[in-house]
């Protein structure tokens, strides 16, 4: 008797198969074969897919065993390194990564990934011409059945993003610097005009402290009522881009002790931000001053005033006293003339005059002769009035009685 199993159930049977069963059986065996040409095409066009990502992913895929030797790596990894797939394959991991961080790997890296089972972080490569790369990097162990486990590892270079983080650290340790040691308070204002960033010199000029300061006050807090609306209205103007907005003026600022400083402030938006950076400047003495000069300067433009008053009054007296010294002078020197034409005159008479002995009568240069009164009056300022003396009297009136 033959037997044989039953292809579905598993069982033994005994009689003969039929035409029909095996039939049936032949069909089964064909839409299996089929199921598993499908899987396996399925499986190959996924490794394909996994392949081509593999391949064409910009991340750094490294597969290696716990010893850290490596047996896979994606292109990126060749492209990074410099290294040829073949020159990669079997060595270690350690052999490139930078000669400080390998002591590192071989004793921390591996008993993490073993205990752990995962690890990530960041490691230094060094590429064939060199070049240093950083690689943020997680790994995971792989524990496969009937397969030796692996590690499997997803790295990307951020070289880049290092090295401008390293150079926004050293822009913003200058910058920190500068803002520390500019000689003016100097803060940074939020849009909803909170302080964000004081530094030492602000909290000299406030009275309060940095931790005090940041991110709990606000600007408008030491601002006297007077100046606050404007400066409110600057604040909108200057994050609206309108213009309007100074970048220089000067307020009244409030310390904490309620003090009222004159402060002089330059205030501009910082590029691309709705932030503004303010450096104050304190004025008060300076101010205080220019008000002393200025009522100095006015006592003395008074003083200059009363002076130029009193000296324009003793200018008229003193013109007034010219004008009659002018007049005295004149009056002076036409009586000189006056007294020389006298003397000139009494001069002329005092000579020897040719007198008739007789009549009386002189003669002058012409050789005329005149009577004495006549030339007396001509050549002096002497006038004679008539009359007659007793002598003559009694000759030429005898009848008449005269008494001396």
């Amino acid at each position: 008797m033959n037997y044989f199993r039953h292809f579905d159930t598993g069982d033994t049977m005994c009689e003969k198969p039929c035409y029909r069963e095996l039939e049936q059986q032949c069909e089964v065996l064909e839409q299996k074969f089929a199921e598993r040409q499908q899987a396996e095409e399925a499986f190959l066009e996924l490794e394909k897919r996994y392949r081509d990502l593999f391949d064409s992913i910009n991340d750094l895929i490294m597969i290696h065993d716990l010893k850290g030797r490596l047996f896979n790596v994606n292109p990126a990894v060749c492209k990074l390194s410099g290294y040829t797939f073949e020159e990669l394959i079997g060595r270690p991991i350690s052999d490139f990564i930078v000669p400080d961080f390998r002591s590192l790997f071989q004793d921390e890296y591996l008993k993490e990934i073993k205990k752990q089972g995962h690890s990530e972080g960041v490691v230094i490569f060094q590429a064939k011409d060199g070049n240093e790369h950083y690689v943020e990097y997680r790994n995971i162990l792989v524990k496969p059945e009937g397969r030796k486990p692996y590690v499997s590892g997803l790295g990307r270079d951020i070289t880049d993003r290092v090295h401008a983080e390293r150079a926004l650290r050293e822009s913003e340790k200058r910058y920190r610097t500068v803002f520390e040691t500019t000689g003016s308070a100097t803060v940074i204002i939020e849009d909803d005009e909170t302080i964000s960033l004081a530094n030492s010199t602000f909290e000299s000029l406030s009275g309060y402290s940095k931790k005090e300061i940041e991110g709990k006050k606000t600007w408008t807090e030491f601002v006297t009522e007077e100046d606050l609306a404007q400066m409110r209205e600057f604040h909108r103007a200057r994050r609206d881009k309108s213009g309007s907005a100074p970048k220089n003026y000067e307020f009244s600022f409030i310390d904490r002790q309620g003090s009222i400083k004159n402060i002089f402030v330059a205030i501009e938006t910082i590029p691309d931000t709705r932030m503004s950076v303010a450096s104050l400047l304190d004025i008060t003495d300076r101010k205080r001053a220019e008000e002393a000069l200025q009522k100095s300067y006015d006592e003395l433009d008074l003083r200059v005033k009363e002076r130029t008053a009193d000296l324009a009054k003793a200018n008229e007296q003193l013109k007034v006293q010219i004008e009659e010294r002018k007049k005295a002078e004149e009056e002076k020197e036409r009586l000189i003339i006056e007294l020389k034409k006298a003397l000139g005159e009494v001069k002329a008479l005092g000579g020897l005059l040719p007198i008739c002995a007789s009549c009386k009568k002189i003669r002058d240069d012409k050789g005329y002769w005149n009577q004495l009164e006549d030339y007396i009056q001509k050549h002096s300022e002497a006038e004679f009035s008539h009359s007659v003396c007793p002598d003559c009297a009694k000759i030429l009136y005898p009848e008449l009685e005269f008494y001396d």
